[in-house]
């Protein structure tokens, strides 16, 4: 959950220094800088840089008929964003990739044809997850093995709401048939190590092989 809140601060020159007060410009291009530096980091905290606002108090502007306006404190105004981290739970994936050529360099996670793999299977299969369940986090490929190439991958969840391993599995095997660019053969699906099989395809095979068998009887009754 995001929880925005705006933020002051105040900021306080030496008055004495030989270098001028930088203009109100300067300060907020500088903080703008920082904030989008991705070398930089705050944690869960990120803000919005289109909502800072560097102003100087009334109070503390002095004039003079010789000198221009002496600034010796900045207001920073701005919105901040913090996100909680929400407790995940990873569930290991595994299929097959039948008729595919598995090569040396596949073991290798800093390989290219190990990452280039990684983010096909990525980008191909976490929107059916992302559709289907509301709890889910990410798909991460961890591993891929011989025979043929054996895919594994982890998915991970809110913990609050993580699915059984059937409606894990059932995604990935409804997904194999309109996945193209990999094999994901439906037979090899294993999720938390149980192979996950669809009783959709289970259930129309056995209405399929008692009509059949109710029709070779009759064939067979009416020849005697």
């Amino acid at each position: 959950m995001d929880v925005k809140t705006q933020a002051e601060v105040q900021l306080v020159f030496n008055e004495t220094s030989t270098q001028s007060v930088p203009e109100l410009t300067d300060i907020s291009d500088t903080l703008k800088e920082a904030v989008t530096n991705p070398n930089i980091t705050f944690g869960n905290l990120s803000v919005d840089v289109t909502t800072i606002i560097v102003k100087v108090p009334t109070t503390n502007i002095t004039t003079t008929t010789t000198a221009a306006p002496v600034i010796p404190t900045a207001i920073i105004t701005t919105t901040t964003t913090e996100t909680t981290a929400v407790a995940l739970t990873k569930v290991p994936v595994v299929f097959r990739s039948r008729g595919e050529t598995f090569t040396s360099d596949l073991s290798n996670p800093s390989s290219q044809a190990f990452q280039s793999r990684a983010l096909l299977i990525k980008t191909q299969v976490e929107p059916f997850y992302q559709s289907a369940f509301t709890s889910f986090n990410s798909l991460t490929v961890t591993e891929f093995s011989s025979g043929s190439i054996i895919n594994t991958m982890n998915l991970a969840f809110s913990s609050s709401s993580v699915p059984n391993s059937k409606e894990i599995g059932t995604v990935l095997i409804n997904a194999a048939q309109k996945i193209e660019s990999f094999n994901i053969d439906p037979s090899s699906v294993k999720v938390n190590g149980t192979a996950v099989t669809s009783s959709g395809v289970s259930s129309k095979t056995s209405l399929f092989t008692a009509f059949f068998l109710v029709v070779l009887s009759l064939l067979l009754s009416s020849q005697h």
